[in-house]
């Protein structure tokens, strides 16, 4: 096999990358292209026709290997790379993708530009992005539970969260769980449950309203409601605070009221209506 010296990078050259192409002029010749990629999941393409071999190095040391079959394999690259070696086994002119199709979500997030969405719209930055949904919060139970009035309602669970790094080559249409409006007083009846919030492939649940005394289940990953107790006025809202979840770009910027459960109510004739729950929101960090 022949050694070439020349780096045969078509496309991008820093860890934020989406897809990186190379481009193998001639077959059997190894290619060497000094090209930051993070740790992650990657999809390596090229024609069906041929085999391309990719090793990735960090500094010096060899980390790993992928070969592709009928044009195209997954691997998993655990440890950040700084260059590849490529090469094709026939063929002239070989262009080979290298794609990030995902990263495992850490605790602690890199350091970043973050946004918080809480209207309905389009994003329009593309790129990695380090994403937390939350959906809306459910509204609380207004009155007392089977007619008892001096009993407090139980509060609404709050919205669901969910989270993951996408890899976006598009603008990305999304859309904000609206809270569970608030229950009339009088009416002893259960709250309304939250919307979900979607961004991409993620869904966030929202909050789901109490029906019965005591604490109630919500989304996945947020906190029930808290239950009334008697002669009160009722239970407090659930959820809402992500920073339990250790995201920790988003600790600092939600104060915990996003996908809050409505506070629960009781009729003590003054015809108490519940609290409504609280809108979601999506949290992305964008620049990392």
């Amino acid at each position: 096999m022949s050694v070439s010296n020349a780096a045969a990078v078509v496309s991008g050259s820093s860890s934020s990358t989406i897809a990186n192409t190379f481009t193998a002029t001639s077959a059997n010749t190894l290619y060497t292209a000094t090209d930051a990629l993070a740790a992650g999941t990657y999809t390596i393409t090229c024609v069906s026709t041929t085999t391309a071999y990719v090793d990735f190095y960090n500094g010096n040391t060899l980390i790993g290997s992928a070969v592709t079959t009928s044009g195209s394999t997954t691997y998993n690259l655990a440890t950040a790379a700084t260059r590849i070696n490529y090469w094709t086994s026939t063929g002239s002119n070989i262009v080979v993708s290298i794609a990030l199709s995902g990263i495992n979500f850490p605790a602690t997030a890199p350091t970043g530009t973050v946004d918080i969405l809480t209207t309905n719209g389009t994003y329009n930055t593309t790129g990695v992005l380090y994403t937390v949904a939350i959906g809306g919060g459910a509204s609380g139970y207004a009155g007392g539970l089977n007619g008892n009035n001096t009993v407090g309602g139980p509060g609404g669970a709050g919205g669901g969260v969910a989270a993951g790094i996408l890899v976006s080559n598009s603008p990305i249409t999304y859309t904000i769980g609206n809270g569970g409006t608030s229950v009339s007083g009088g009416s002893i009846s259960a709250g309304n449950p939250g919307n979900a919030t979607t961004f991409s492939n993620l869904t966030a649940n929202g909050g789901s309203g109490q029906n019965s005394f005591g604490n109630g289940s919500g989304g996945t990953l947020n906190s029930s409601g808290g239950a009334g107790g008697n002669g009160n006025s009722g239970g407090g809202g659930g959820g809402g605070n992500v920073g339990n979840y250790g995201y920790s770009f988003v600790v600092g910027n939600s104060g915990g009221n996003y996908g809050m459960g409505g506070s629960g109510a009781r009729n003590s004739g003054n015809a108490v209506s519940s609290g409504a729950g609280g809108s979601g929101a999506v949290f992305v960090l964008r620049g990392v």
